[in-house]
């Protein structure tokens, strides 16, 4: 795949990098960008090309496919992500916690978790304090 920034590119770049902690199905990022918004077809190749450069992260959602996040100077192949359950934000654990969890798994229980690929759910303080208010 082509590792040139092209126009299309820039354009969902751009776009996602305005919420970097969103996550965006590619129907949501190519309806975002409008008349210029490229078509179906070229949206999913563009998509998987950012992926494999690393400027976006795709991510299973739980009943919705695969979403899209972005990434920007993240180095999201050392570290958990956690997403809200109620708004949808995901955060970059970037902490020790992290692999040291990672580590109890792989030496108690023999399993070598794969952190950049891996999400755990729950919900956000904003969510939670949300919920205390009403």
């Amino acid at each position: 795949m082509s590792k040139y920034n092209t126009n299309g590119k820039q354009m969902i770049l751009d776009m996602m990098a305005k919420s970097p902690d969103e996550l965006y199905t590619a129907e949501m990022i190519c309806s975002s960008l409008g008349e210029n918004a490229p078509g179906q077809s070229t949206g999913y190749r563009l998509l998987s090309s950012l992926c494999e450069c690393g400027s976006i992260k795709k991510f299973r959602d739980d009943g919705e496919g695969f979403v899209y996040g972005y990434v920007g100077d993240r180095d999201c192949k050392n570290h958990f992500h956690i997403k809200c359950t109620e708004c949808g934000r995901i955060i970059h654990l970037e902490c020790v916690m992290g692999h040291e969890l990672a580590n109890h798994i792989e030496e108690h229980h023999g399993f070598k978790i794969d952190i950049g690929r891996s999400i755990m759910y729950g919900v956000c303080s904003d969510c939670q304090n949300k919920k205390e208010q009403v």
